[in-house]
């Protein structure tokens, strides 16, 4: 069983590099894993599943207020779990997963943590607990089921001056929690992408996700969240972001639907407090419902935080509600803010210090977004916001090197990118006529009978040839001229236009 072995290796050490496979059951099984000696970046342990098994093994045990968890990790180092379930079944004392000591390079891949479904918003029932200040260092969960409990995560280091380091939470299913998804206070260097994070719905206030005071340039890419609270929710609640001399922080291609239109309370979808050297790019949040303070994005500063760049993003509330606001300390923390798809159905939103009523407005007051739009996006379905085509939208985003990717991990265009989280991929071979420059209305007795227009390139290969077809129609006649088309030869790039 997996006791014996954690006994015999805190007990005696390694002196090698050392892996346990499990064999497919259930061990009802407590277990503490401490700091091994001879462990190393070369010397490593490794928890992992059999081969050829069809179910893989299950490390199942009852939390106690004494003993709140069903695998302690205190103080060890280069662990690695694979591909095991860890299961709480105390729906009082639920935590799965302990952190503590100065654990440090332990990584959770393929497994699946779960404990109980919660009614409390107490973290005696989270799934992962780390609040063990600033000891524990490079812990990565990649790939993992984390479902139940209050919080799937509750990570906290000790203070601004002494975080947390290198916490990872990528890849992974965090679903059916009650009251946040990822909680994460005292961060530094943390990642979190490509996550799956769905509430149980059950509270009337959830949050996806809730970083605080986080430096040294935090990743938050790809997430994707919907919730369906009869009332209303943070989303993605950050306070305290900050870049550093080297790297921005970023926040990009984040996905958050809030799909219930009858929502009687506040919903933000992603609510910011004090930015610095930060990137909010190609972000989708739609809210359906909620109260006259609803906004898709919420951005308070803080005088001490500056140098925020907002590009590319899709936020927009339906109803009342508005799809920005951006305080007075927010606005003048703005380096850029532009080429987003900005609606509400009510008024646009509030800037500075007072109410924008629509688009024009807001760029007025600003002096920015002149390459925003306002309008409602082809998403593909009402609770699923990849896109369809979609002129207003398609190549009209301004190129990042920071974002080479969209939420589902296919490539952007490098010159013509796509506004939101979803990179629509239309045909490879794909054009049209962009406009048409000559002739031009009115024309009156003309001998010039030149067709002149520009092709857009909208597909992802190089165009040699093209043949573009066109009908003139006489007003009042009731049969148009002949069909008449031309051939353009010459090698035309994606996103490129040509005449």
């Amino acid at each position: 069983n997996f006791t014996s072995a954690m006994n015999t290796i805190n007990a005696s050490g390694i002196c090698g590099p050392i892996t346990f496979k499990g064999r497919s059951g259930t061990y009802p099984e407590q277990l503490t894993l401490g700091n091994v000696n001879g462990t190393s970046s070369t010397n490593t342990i490794t928890f992992e599943a059999d081969t050829g098994i069809t179910t893989i093994p299950t490390i199942q045990f009852s939390g106690s207020s004494a003993n709140n968890f069903v695998w302690k990790i205190n103080g060890a180092n280069y662990v690695t779990i694979k591909g095991l379930g860890i299961v709480n079944t105390n729906s009082s004392t639920s935590r799965v997963i302990d952190i503590s000591g100065n654990s440090s390079f332990i990584n959770f891949v393929d497994d699946s943590l779960s404990a109980p479904t919660s009614n409390s918003t107490s973290n005696l029932r989270s799934v992962i607990f780390c609040d063990a200040g600033s000891a524990p260092s490079d812990i990565s969960i990649d790939n993992c089921l984390i479902n139940g409990g209050s919080y799937g995560a509750y990570l906290r280091g000790a203070s601004t001056t002494s975080r947390m380091n290198n916490f990872s939470i990528t890849n992974s299913r965090v679903t059916n929690f009650y009251y946040i998804g990822i909680y994460y206070w005292y961060g530094a260097g943390s990642v979190c992408s490509n996550n799956y994070i769905r509430p149980s719905n059950a509270y009337t206030f959830p949050y996806a996700m809730y970083y605080y005071y986080q430096n040294d340039a935090p990743q938050i890419v790809g997430n994707d969240y919907q919730y369906d609270s009869p009332s209303g929710g943070y989303s993605l609640y950050f306070g305290y972001i900050e870049g550093n001399a080297n790297t921005r922080a970023l926040i990009a291609n984040n996905s958050v639907l809030q799909i219930n239109t009858g929502a009687t309370s506040t919903n933000y979808g992603m609510y910011c407090l004090a930015l610095d050297a930060t990137d909010i790019y190609h972000n989708t949040i739609v809210h359906q419902g909620g109260n006259t303070s609803t906004r898709a994005f919420y951005y308070n500063g803080n005088s001490a935080y500056n140098d925020v760049n907002i590009m590319n993003n899709i936020f927009m509330s339906f109803g009342s509600t508005q799809a920005v606001y951006i305080n007075s300390t927010a606005s003048t923390a703005i380096n850029q803010m532009d080429s987003n798809c900005l609606y509400s159905a009510g008024s646009l939103g509030y800037y500075g210090t007072s109410t924008v009523a629509n688009l024009a407005a807001l760029k007025a007051v600003s002096g920015m977004n002149a390459n925003s739009v306002s309008v409602i996006p082809n998403f593909v379905s009402a609770t699923d916001l990849h896109l369809g085509l979609d002129p207003n939208l398609d190549g009209k985003a301004f190129p990042v090197a920071s974002v080479p990717m969209d939420i589902d991990l296919e490539n952007r265009s490098t010159t013509k990118p796509d506004i939101g989280a979803d990179e629509f991929r239309g045909p490879p071979n794909n054009a049209g006529v962009a406009n048409v420059v000559y002739p031009k209305n009115p024309l009156c007795g003309s001998i010039d009978n030149r067709v002149w227009m520009n092709l857009d390139n909208s597909g992802d290969n190089i165009l040699d040839s093209v043949r573009i077809s066109y009908q003139v129609v006489r007003p009042g006649s009731p049969t148009p001229l002949p069909l008449r088309s031309i051939m353009y030869y010459g090698s035309l790039l994606p996103g490129e236009i040509d005449s």
